[in-house]
Order: structure tokens, then C-alpha cells, then sequence
């Protein structure tokens, strides 16, 4: 396990440039940030490497850092250039550099996201590619709408933050029921129900956006409907999150498991940082034109159900 002891110190002038033998251009880019660590790619020269790092503001910090290939590293460094152009121009006011500044976003990030997914994940193709692309759509259908859930609780129905917490938890606790459900059924069967398995999960979970959206946007529906809802939405995605996981990593080739591995978390995570990006403009968006809060609320928790109904379609494809 590495360990960075971070030291800096302050350069008084540029007489260390005499004692330069070589230059090589590097480049940085973040995959993944939190408080508590963060996923870099590194490129430096012909030379490229993955570094994952603990947070937080002290001095020494655990670090791995692991050789990757030059061309994996550039296409990484595109993706997360293009996707954060896209997002920043969600916040833009004006609308024609936002169009402007989303489409060059889209057009930096769409061809390196082709290149790591694995081929024909964007056209949801038969089999692996689009077991990749569900687990895209499933996890936005659940996690982006389960991003605006406390928002529509205390905006819409005056929960506290606590209390909506305390969905959001119920939700997590139903999550954890349906994969032992689904590790159930997979152990009775071998897997060979996880196609079916996954659509039932998607199904479960359109249910749930659905009764809880219900609950949540209108005032006359009873809230115990909004928290059974999206419990049901929990049920519904830990159903189809471990069912579609495993069918895809069992039709991986010989060694390939942790590049497929890759490809499934890399297509949530995209997809749920657009969905959220996109849901929180539209809500700015709808504040700024005096839309109630309902009906921004109303269009996001919409288009997490579309993502569950086009999971459902590529959800046919996913058997081999």
C-alpha cells in the first residue's frame, strides 16, 4: 500500500530551469472526486497511469497508482473534459452559449465514451453491450431520480431534512432486500434467470417511480404512498442492479472480468452524473421561468421513468 507524504515548498526563482535535462508535457485528469478520495488518470510523456487516492486535508494519504495504457488514459482524459464542458454548461444563463458549449461537451465526450464501453453499447447491441447499457439506464432511473427525492419531500410535502433522510433510507434498506432476493433465485437456478430477473427489476422499479412520483408531486395523495413507492423503487433496482452485474461479468471473456467490471461502473457513473447535471438545470430552468416546483420536479421524476421503459427494450437484448 502506498502512503504520499505531501510537502510543499515555495520556488524563489527560475534558477532550477539550469539544472533541467528534459521536458515532457503532462496532462491530469479527475475520474472521480469525493471528501473521501479521489480517481485521477496521469499522463506524462509516453507514460500514463491510474492514481486513486484518499481525502482529506492532511498530510499523508494512502495512494495507488497503477501503469495504464497511453491511449486508454487519453480517451479518460476526453471523457472527463467533455463530460464536465457538457455540465458546465448546464449552469450557463445565456442560451445560445449553453446549446454552444453542451454540443462541443457532447462532441469531445461521445467519441472517447464509444471507445471505452465496449462495442455497441450506445445501440444497446445483443448480448454484453447491452447488458452495459441497462446497468446505465437502471441506475439512472433509481439513483438520479433518488438524487431529487429529498428536494420534492421538503419542498412539496414540508418534510424535514431528517425525515427525508429517513426515506431515502427506507429505500436503501428495501435496495439491500431485493438483491437478497435475487441471490436467491440465483442460487436455486444457476443464473439462468438473471435476463428475466433484470426486466422484473426494471418493471418493479418503474412501479415504484411511479407510485412515489404520484405521492410525492400531488398534495392530495396520502405521503405513506410517496415512502411505499419509492420503496418499492428500492426493491425494484436491488432486484435488477445484482441481477444485470452478474449477467453481464458471466458472458466477460477469459481475463476480461475487470475490463467489463470497468465498463459497468463507468456507464452508471456517466449516466447518472448527466441525469442529475441535466434534472438540475431543468429545475433552475423552471424556477427562473416561474414554474412551480411541482412540475420541474414532475419532468425530472418523468424522465427517470423513460430511462426504466428504454432499460426495459434493451432489457430484451441482454441474453446471448
Amino acid at each position: 500500500m502506498g502512503r504520499e507524504i505531501e510537502r510543499k515548498f515555495l520556488v524563489r526563482s527560475d534558477a532550477w530551469r539550469a539544472a533541467a535535462t528534459e521536458r515532457v508535457p503532462m496532462s491530469q485528469g479527475y475520474i472521480a472526486r469525493s471528501d473521501r478520495n479521489s480517481v485521477r488518470v496521469r499522463l506524462a510523456g509516453e507514460r500514463a497511469w491510474l492514481n486513486i487516492k484518499s481525502g482529506g486535508l492532511v498530510a499523508a494519504r494512502h495512494e495507488f497508482e497503477y501503469s495504464i495504457p497511453v491511449g486508454d488514459a487519453r480517451e479518460l482524459l476526453a471523457l472527463a473534459t467533455g463530460t464536465g464542458v457538457f455540465l458546465a454548461a448546464l449552469e450557463l444563463d445565456g442560451t445560445a452559449l449553453l446549446v454552444l458549449l453542451a454540443a462541443a461537451g457532447l462532441a469531445i465526450a461521445l467519441p472517447a465514451l464509444r471507445t471505452l464501453l465496449p462495442a455497441g453499447t450506445l445501440r444497446a447491441a445483443r448480448g454484453l453491450p447491452s447488458g452495459v447499457a441497462v446497468r446505465g439506464l437502471l441506475a439512472v432511473g433509481f439513483l438520479g431520480c433518488d438524487a431529487f427525492m429529498p428536494l420534492a419531500l421538503t419542498e412539496l410535502r414540508g418534510f424535514s431534512s431528517s425525515q427525508a433522510g429517513l426515506v431515502i433510507s427506507a429505500a436503501s434498506l428495501s435496495w439491500s432486500l431485493g438483491a437478497y432476493l435475487q441471490a436467491r433465485r440465483d442460487r436455486a437456478d444457476d443464473g439462468a434467470g438473471r435476463p428475466h430477473r433484470t426486466r422484473v427489476g426494471l418493471a418493479v422499479l418503474l412501479a415504484g417511480i411511479a407510485i412515489g412520483g404520484a405521492g410525492v408531486l400531488d398534495a392530495g395523495v396520502p405521503i405513506a404512498v410517496a415512502i411505499g413507492g419509492w420503496m418499492v423503487a428500492g426493491l425494484g433496482i436491488g432486484i435488477g442492479y445484482s441481477s444485470i452485474g452478474a449477467l453481464v461479468l458471466s458472458q466477460a471473456g477469459g481475463g476480461e472480468e475487470g475490463v467489463v467490471s470497468a465498463a459497468l461502473q463507468l456507464s452508471e457513473t456517466i449516466s447518472v452524473a448527466i441525469f442529475t447535471g441535466v434534472g438540475g438545470a431543468l429545475i433552475a430552468l423552471g424556477i427562473d421561468r416561474g414554474w412551480d416546483a411541482a412540475t420541474a420536479l414532475a419532468l425530472v421524476f418523468a424522465a427517470g421513468a423513460a430511462t426504466a421503459v428504454a432499460g426495459l427494450v434493451a432489457g430484451r437484448r441482454v441474453a446471448t
